[in-house]
């Protein structure tokens, strides 16, 4: 069917509608009785859908469960939408990670310069955090040569940004599915590492500030 033939006026069937399409539900024309019928990938779960029904908001979420919990249906196609989303925002912020490292390798080399400026008696140490720092440097300069060009320029907040937004369309599509399926749980689980990092990062981000204030 076109795109036209799935789509509903009604928000309720609308969600239900484009639910049935990902898990790979088909649908006909009715024979009688007008409207549209949709069925499970194996023809065994079916229900009619119509466009002009009103006030059937409680009939459109009970399909939608329906649709939930189809043993049927196909998840294959989903479960590759989610994985992308996760791999997109793994390597933003994989990204974000790099530069905040870098970030942070240059504050440590003013610091250290700054002790060599004012204590002498200091150098040993200085020199010692200034060349920790530096390796640190050359470290995330080599890692962010092997992330995207687009990555680097788009700058921390930004990829923090886009990839807390891939985790949360990633969340929004894993709640539809069966969290008994080997799979979902195994993307559930990078889900939620990629929230611990992200909530890392901004733990570091906003320590970084505080202390661009403080000096």
């Amino acid at each position: 069917m076109s795109d036209d033939e799935w789509s509903h006026p009604n928000k309720e069937w609308q969600e239900t509608l484009d639910l049935a399409r990902k898990f790979g539900w088909s649908s006909e024309l009715a024979t009688n009785h007008g409207g549209m019928m949709l069925k499970c990938p194996e023809n065994v779960h079916k229900f009619r859908v119509y466009k002009t029904a009103k006030s059937t908001e409680n009939v459109a979420r009970s399909k939608r469960n329906t649709v939930r919990s189809c043993e049927h249906r196909n998840i294959a196609d989903v479960l590759d939408e989610v994985e992308l989303k996760l791999k997109d925002a793994n390597r933003m912020l994989r990204s974000a990670e790099v530069l905040t490292k870098r970030v942070e390798a240059e504050g440590q080399m003013e610091q250290a310069l700054e002790m060599l400026d004012e204590a002498g008696e200091q150098l040993a140490l200085a020199d010692a955090i200034f060349e920790a720092a530096e390796a640190s440097l050359e470290e995330a300069d080599a890692a962010a040569q092997d992330l995207l060009s687009t990555d680097v320029a788009a700058g921390v907040e930004s990829l923090v940004g886009l990839a807390r937004s891939q985790v949360r369309e990633a969340t929004m599509t894993l709640r539809d599915l069966p969290d008994d399926h080997d799979r979902v749980q195994s993307l559930t689980a990078w889900r939620d590492e990629l929230r611990k990092r992200l909530d890392d990062l901004k733990a570091r981000l906003a320590g970084g500030s505080g202390a661009s204030e403080r000096n």
